[in-house]
């Protein structure tokens, strides 16, 4: 018997599918917009692009695969997603203390920039967390267990 896959899961299977694709065109030199965000690849320095294509190349295959309902897929999504904002976090930090003369700072100014960072990162937080928490549901995780048996 041929489990259904349900609304959520197609939804997130196109959204890594379709950020991926948008990834791997911002790093090869196109820019789009989002809202008032405009991502174009001289944003990126060489480190960050490569990052960036191997994480947007693995959320097309992800998405594929989740769509399919296959388990590891769902598996891999989780640990990519808390990798990936692990990665935006340590290398935002690195570049606010390569740009802000860090050590001329006082201490007090040290978590005000860290917290500066925290909010400014709120929403991709929050986005992952949300996308963990559907992923790791139980009904979800029947769905993908379903196939893989």
């Amino acid at each position: 018997m041929e489990n259904k896959r349900s609304k959520g899961v197609t939804f997130w299977g196109w959204v890594f599918i379709i950020g991926g694709i948008l990834g791997i065109w911002a790093i090869f030199g196109h820019k789009f917009q989002i809202g008032s965000i405009t991502v174009e690849s001289k944003h990126f320095g060489l480190v960050d692009s490569i990052v960036f294509l191997l994480f947007s190349g693995a959320y097309i295959l992800c998405g594929l695969f989740v769509l399919r309902l296959d388990e590891r897929a769902r598996k891999t999504v989780i640990w990519l997603t808390i990798i990936l904002m692990l990665y935006i976090f340590l290398s935002s930090l690195f570049q606010i203390i390569k740009s802000a003369n860090w050590d001329k700072l006082p201490v007090n100014d040290h978590v005000t920039v860290l917290l500066f960072l925290l909010v400014a990162m709120l929403e991709n937080v929050l986005i992952a967390i949300f996308q963990i928490y559907f992923f790791t549901r139980p009904k979800v995780k029947e769905q993908f267990k379903a196939l893989s048996s």
